[in-house]
């Protein structure tokens, strides 16, 4: 007898199905949309499967290979890119918080957003990584994904502990791994921001510091960000 991972299985074939006819349509966005929503389904299936239920890794790769068709979608929506602004980061330059390099790109739009940092490795790149994701949940009401493709980590065990934590909050937080050298973020309302750091921006602030929580205290490292804006 069906149970209720059927029915969402059920229910994400549906949106995928749509998604394909937009696709062939030429309907690029809406099929990313619909698309979406599939893998918000697959998510909450995930999130009441059993560990030993041998629907979970289908599902999990149906999940994987739709979110990389998101991505590649919506590059297509991309027709160029103008730069908006150079921000130059000096050594020991405090007061860099996320919400002053970030805060102009977020609105109640975002459903989505995409970050390429090879360099997601250490303990305090982790942290520094899950620190933007606290800061996105806090301002993007709306957000729905966050993509992560990074090389192989040393923190597997806390990226892992970061998805569930996320999924609570009914967010998506798929992580791929790959070999590349370009560090960028991706939001889904139109902006872009390149990196030259990655996230791993901010100097090291031991526990009890001024800064350890509140990273607008801490000293960053000298580099530079450019942020642009897409129009389609």
């Amino acid at each position: 007898m069906p149970d209720e991972i059927d029915e969402y299985i059920l229910d994400a074939r549906k949106f995928i199905i749509q998604g394909k006819g937009f696709e062939d349509d030429g309907k690029t966005k809406d099929a990313s949309d619909a698309y979406l929503q599939a893998c918000l389904i697959l998510q909450k299936a995930l999130k009441e499967i059993s560990q030993n239920d041998q629907r979970r890794k289908p599902i999990t790769n149906v999940l994987s290979e739709y979110t990389d068709k998101i991505e590649k979608l919506r590059g297509c929506f991309i027709s160029s890119k103008i730069l908006n602004e150079t921000v130059e980061i000096n050594e020991d330059d405090t007061g860099y918080s996320f919400s002053k390099i970030f805060g102009r790109c977020i609105d109640d739009n975002i459903t989505a957003v995409r970050i390429e940092d090879p360099y997601i490795k250490s303990k305090s790149q982790t942290i520094n990584f899950t620190a933007f994701c606290e800061f996105l949940v806090k301002s993007a009401k709306n957000l729905k994904m966050i993509s992560l493709k990074t090389s192989t980590s040393n923190c597997n065990d806390m990226l892992q502990n970061l998805k569930g934590s996320l999924n609570e909050k009914n967010i998506v937080l798929e992580i791929n791994f790959g070999d590349f050298h370009d560090r960028l973020i991706r939001f889904n309302n139109g902006w872009e921001v390149d990196l030259g750091r990655g996230l791993d921006i901010y100097k090291y602030s031991p526990p009890g510091a001024i800064g350890f929580t509140d990273f607008s205290f801490r000293k960053c490292k000298k580099c530079r960000i450019r942020i642009f804006k897409i129009s389609k």
